[in-house]
């Protein structure tokens, strides 16, 4: 039987969609895994002091998705468009420029730790925590917001051309 250039497109596409949604699903599994067993580990590891640190530090970076200002959903829909209409050179600009804005917005996150993280004596009485420790675990989440935000244009990009099986494969990684 021959298989016309339309049902092999057609195969494409579910295989495409189910790879996709089983990622999907699998990150979403390991996340709950995850979320599930490392607040008792963590809390057991810190002990309560600093896991209250550790929470409020995290709970600080946690503001950092502010930063994205709705880019992620606008380097989707445009490297989706421009995918489809194969031009290259205004799917290179859009993903560019918006890499510019997240380096940008990654560089305040870190300047904001950084500020946070010379500031952190006059925030909490920190008790026995060494303020050495405090400042460094600021300082690494900044790090890892700036990177964090960078990074995420290639997941919106990868989301654009709907290759979901790949960008959930990251995520667990």
């Amino acid at each position: 039987m021959q298989w016309s250039h339309t049902e092999n497109n057609t195969m494409n596409q579910r295989r495409s969609i189910k790879m996709n949604l089983c990622a999907t699903w699998l990150n979403h599994g390991v996340s709950l895994v995850i979320g599930v067993f490392l607040m008792p580990y963590v809390l057991h590891i810190l002990g309560d002091a600093q896991y209250g640190s550790w929470i409020f530090i995290n709970a600080i970076a946690g503001y950092s998705g502010l930063l994205y200002l709705g880019f992620g959903q606008t380097i989707s829909r445009y490297v989706a468009h421009y995918h489809a209409k194969q031009d290259w050179d205004r799917l290179n600009h859009v993903s560019n420029v918006i890499f510019v804005i997240y380096l940008g917005m990654g560089s305040l996150a870190l300047v904001t730790a950084g500020i946070i993280a010379w500031l952190a004596p006059h925030i909490s009485d920190w008790g026995a925590i060494s303020l050495f420790e405090i400042r460094l675990v600021i300082l690494i989440l900044g790090l890892n917001v700036f990177f964090g935000m960078a990074g995420s244009v290639f997941g919106g990009i990868l989301m654009g051309i709907q290759r979901f099986d790949i960008e959930r494969g990251i995520n667990l990684t």
